[in-house]
């Protein structure tokens, strides 16, 4: 069986771009700091939002490595790894690929990211496989900033992995059996693709849980979030690899009917269902046997 993992907010627990930017900042190797901090954030967040196209994506953060050779870049991609990557690889991650591992599994990681930020990190988790953007050399041997071939994003996640089925000499029907990790909508393409029948969602979001369920609704949480999450852990994904742990719960007091001197139960709504109707906050036994109400 093939198991393809995503990587950013699925086996590591943050963005590979994102801190790559970061560490290029942290040790001055980017030029104007301070505007590419803010262009970093922005492509961030519409990342997340899924509202970025996959040119301006990776391209943007290929455009990191233009102008120097591949010699340059290895020991502060080295560094990189070490100091911001490993320390976001979870636990329940290790344990999640060592356990498609010890069950003979296939492993391929497939990740928008480019292949020269992302390989090391591969190399460290094991994968023989990796699917990712490629990146242009250019004649005189440095990378040239610009993305290279079909990106491994949305759609393109699509057409990369079936290239993949191809130079391993397997047919496209071994997708129908094939497992796929991923946290976010960005990868919906691949998760719905035709064929495919088996998907893990990791840290759920409610939004990319809404996009690929039929529906979610604002009530049925038990149904449509907790019950797929259930399902998970029975295929043995790690608890935590469901999402970080929320602290600071906060007890909300609620209001209690009072009995008034003549007798009268004096109650409070609670909430207003969105067929009009009054939810008290009355229990079976605050009434008497046949009740008389008052509005």
């Amino acid at each position: 069986m093939i198991t393809f993992f995503d990587l950013d907010h699925t086996l590591l627990s943050a963005d590979s771009d994102v801190l790559w930017c970061e560490f290029l900042l942290q040790h001055a190797l980017l030029p104007d700091p301070e505007g590419f901090r803010a262009r970093n954030a922005e492509m961030a967040r519409r990342y997340d939002e899924g509202t970025v196209s996959p040119a301006e994506f990776c391209g943007f953060y290929v455009s990191t490595l233009g102008g120097r050779t591949p010699a340059f870049w290895q020991p502060w991609l080295a560094r990189f790894v070490e100091d911001a990557v490993l320390p976001r690889i979870t636990r329940a991650a290790y344990e999640l690929v060592e356990r498609h591992r010890a069950q003979g599994d296939t492993l391929v990681l497939t990740t928008a990211t480019n292949r020269v930020i992302t390989e090391p990190t591969a190399r460290h988790l094991g994968f023989a496989h990796l699917i990712a953007t490629e990146v242009e050399l250019g004649d005189n041997g440095c990378f040239s900033g610009r993305p290279s071939g079909e990106l491994n994003m949305r759609d393109g996640k699509v057409t990369r992995a079936r290239e993949w089925l191809t130079r391993q000499g397997l047919p496209e029907a071994a997708l129908r059996d094939a497992v796929f990790y991923s946290d976010s909508f960005n990868d919906l393409a691949l998760l719905s693709a035709p064929g495919i029948r088996r998907a893990a969602v990791i840290g759920p979001a409610y939004g990319f849980v809404k996009s690929i369920l039929p529906r979610v609704s604002r009530t049925f949480h038990g149904r449509d979030l907790f019950a797929p999450a259930a399902a998970h852990l029975l295929n043995g994904v790690p608890l935590g690899a469901l999402g970080p742990p929320v602290g600071g719960w906060v007890r909300l007091e609620r209001p209690a009917p009072t009995r008034r001197a003549d007798g009268a139960l004096e109650a409070h709504v609670i909430a207003v269902d969105r067929f009009g109707n009054l939810i008290l906050d009355v229990g079976p036994d605050d009434l008497p046997a046949r009740p008389t109400f008052d509005l």
